[in-house]
């Protein structure tokens, strides 16, 4: 016996794309019409760990989480499917953003999530308008 230490293989971490996305893409590209990412963009963050993907039976969220100054939160990123699913998701997500030190959800997205967002508590906080030049 030697006293050399067993020669380890290193073994790369999974991937963190879930295996769900490929069956859940298409609820997200609706999402993703008309705004500044492409679904490579989002295959990309969730690949390098800036994003986190939730998949539901008949939904998706993908979110992020934001560090600023002053606070630190998570923001819904894109969301499409069944939108009853989705609400369902959010009181889980919103737990574990609480784990994650966050203290706010930030929810950007069309003007027609307001009143479904509205029902679960939230209230507006910013205006976001864009003239494409």
């Amino acid at each position: 016996m030697t006293d050399e230490m067993p020669h380890l293989a290193l073994v790369p971490p999974p991937l963190p794309m879930p295996t769900h996305f490929d069956r859940l893409e298409s609820v997200l590209e609706g999402a993703l019409e008309g705004g500044f990412f492409t679904m490579d963009d989002v295959k990309l963050a969730l690949f390098e760990n800036r994003a986190q993907f939730w998949p539901g039976k008949n939904a998706a969220i993908v979110t992020e989480i934001q560090t600023y100054p002053n606070d630190k939160a998570i923001q819904v990123w894109l969301a499409g499917g069944d939108m009853a699913e989705i609400l369902a998701m959010a009181p889980g997500i919103e737990s574990w953003a609480r784990l994650q030190g966050c203290t706010t959800v930030l929810i950007e997205g069309r003007q027609g999530w307001a009143k479904v967002l509205r029902e679960q508590g939230y209230a507006p906080f910013s205006y976001t308008a864009r003239k494409v030049l």
